[in-house]
């Protein structure tokens, strides 16, 4: 079912990285986000460093709540033909399969998963203190 949305003003400075904005229904919102990141002191690209298999977390089955567990979450009543009325919304920033909505949606599916390396070069060994 399908409600009118009235929506004052949305301003949204910045959408990044499988994000959505949605004014209105609708059915499902599924945005995914798989990264690789690399901070290295001298950076290089050492050539096949960017495959998705090589990392287990990427093929992880994702946790989901169980019956027992959904039905525990309490739900407020819903007046299914109410308008939605909002007056003002300002966001800064929305990233990495963030979802912001205004109206109703019957399925949000969101998913981050991320593999971080830090690559630092050895701290350089204590000298012993000379005497002259």
């Amino acid at each position: 079912m399908s409600r009118p949305v009235f929506l004052g003003f949305l301003k949204v400075r910045t959408v990044l990285f499988s994000s959505t904005v949605f004014v209105g229904d609708n059915r499902a919102v599924i945005p995914q986000t798989l990264a690789i990141a690399v901070l290295r002191e001298i950076p290089d690209f050492l050539g096949r460093e960017g495959d998705y298999r090589d990392y287990p977390i990427f093929g992880l089955p994702v946790l989901r709540l169980g019956a027992e567990e959904t039905d525990a979450v309490p739900r407020l009543p819903c007046n299914q033909s109410a308008p939605i009325k909002v007056g003002v919304v300002n966001i800064t920033s929305i990233s990495t399969s963030g979802v912001v909505q205004v109206g109703s949606t019957r399925v949000i599916d969101s998913e981050y998963r991320v593999k971080q390396f830090r690559q630092l070069l050895p701290l350089p060994e204590p000298q012993a203190p000379t005497t002259s």
